[in-house]
């Protein structure tokens, strides 16, 4: 910048100040170093900076995106569209199902939004014989196993607990039963759901010896609902078991 424009910007500055009663010498030399050095955007800076609280002043840190203990951005989107990892320290919040993920730089790392189990509900298909029938449905998910869900009514009807998580999410599923049956069979089955129409199966046994078993299921999917579903192969089959569901 040309000398006397230097001088005519510092000129001006200092009458407008002056004018209106706020001109202070404590910033004369701030205002003369950043006119006189107007080409400079680094030194221009550099003055502004001066009266900046120290751990604002690099101008890395002063993005907020990356000065919050290593966070890159945020984005939120429906979860199906989340996108692929490498940016380490970026956010995504899942509108849809309220959970929380962190990149790593390889892939998400899910880290808050919903609890363990969140506002779940419970749907169950009774044997017609209620009171012999899943008794204390609540015991499913209390991770307690000496206390129990019991049927021992004998049919050939699909009994079954549908679990609802409260939002889709990567699940753990775990099931632990004991059953009992003759030649027929009594089967259980493992399955998840985005739905509460379509299934997938995860895990299944059958049980085809007249004695009782302990059958332990397992598998890892993204859903929303869990259902649990035992099924015998005769009306004579006993359909006696005692299980916890763990996701």
């Amino acid at each position: 910048m040309p000398k006397w424009r230097n001088n005519w910007l510092w000129n001006f500055i200092k009458s407008k100040l002056s004018g209106e009663g706020a001109y202070n010498k404590l910033y004369d030399s701030q205002l003369r170093g950043i006119v006189d050095n107007a080409d400079n955007a680094d030194t221009v800076d550099d003055y502004h900076l001066a009266d900046i609280q120290a751990d604002a002043q690099n101008r890395v840190d002063s993005h907020a995106s990356t000065n919050l203990n290593g966070i890159h951005g945020v984005i939120q989107d429906l979860e199906a569209n989340m996108p692929a990892a490498g940016t380490a320290g970026r956010l995504f919040i899942a509108t849809d199902t309220k959970r929380i993920y962190r990149d790593n730089g390889t892939s998400w790392d899910e880290i808050g939004g919903t609890s363990e189990f969140p506002g779940h509900r419970l749907w169950e298909k009774l044997p017609n014989d209620y009171d012999a029938a899943w008794s204390y449905v609540e015991n499913l998910t209390d991770f307690d196993e000496t206390t129990y869900a019991e049927c021992s009514h004998a049919d050939t009807n699909e009994h079954y607990v549908i679990y609802d998580l409260g939002g889709k999410r990567l699940v753990d599923c775990y099931v632990k039963a004991d059953i009992s049956g003759t030649l027929e069979g009594v089967t259980i089955k493992l399955l998840v759901s985005d739905d509460k129409v379509n299934w997938t199966e995860l895990d299944s046994y059958t049980n085809k010896s007249d004695s009782t078993v302990t059958v332990e299921l397992s598998g890892v999917n993204k859903a929303r609902y869990v259902k649990v579903a035992i099924q015998a192969g005769s009306s004579t089959s006993r359909t006696q078991y005692v299980y916890i569901i763990r996701a």
